[in-house]
């Protein structure tokens, strides 16, 4: 885009709930609503990434390392189911419920993942 002069205004409504969750979003990204608005729209578009070639390396490498994670985890289970020594249940229940939010690490940081090979592949 450039250094053009920004002189088209496009206008959305949205509910007070959508706002207060677009205004907190684009604070967290540690810029204003009208700036992550466009961002997100352009990148939807798949005219311009949202996130920078940096930020797709990150997120690639974390859902690399949260599949192994989680995949360690699975393994240790197994090990412990079979050779018995699974004594506390409550131990087992830590173990299930580090496994799920994992899972759902990875789910998300997947759903981005796609995003950003379609982005790349337009580029």
């Amino acid at each position: 885009m450039g250094e053009q002069q920004r002189a088209k205004c496009i206008s959305v409504r949205v509910t007070a709930n959508e706002l207060a969750a677009i205004a907190a979003t684009a604070a967290q990204a540690q810029t204003t609503v009208t700036d992550f608005v466009r961002s997100v729209a352009l990148d939807r578009a798949g005219v311009q990434p949202f996130y920078s070639e940096g930020d797709r390396l990150l997120l690639l490498f974390l859902r690399d390392e949260l599949k192994r994670e989680g995949l360690n985890l699975t393994r240790l289970l197994i090990t412990l189911n079979r050779d018995k020594r699974f004594i506390e249940a409550s131990c087992k229940q830590e173990i299930l419920g580090m496994q799920r939010v994992i899972a759902a690490l990875c789910v998300e940081l997947s759903a981005h993942t796609k995003r950003l090979t379609t982005h790349r592949g337009k580029s």
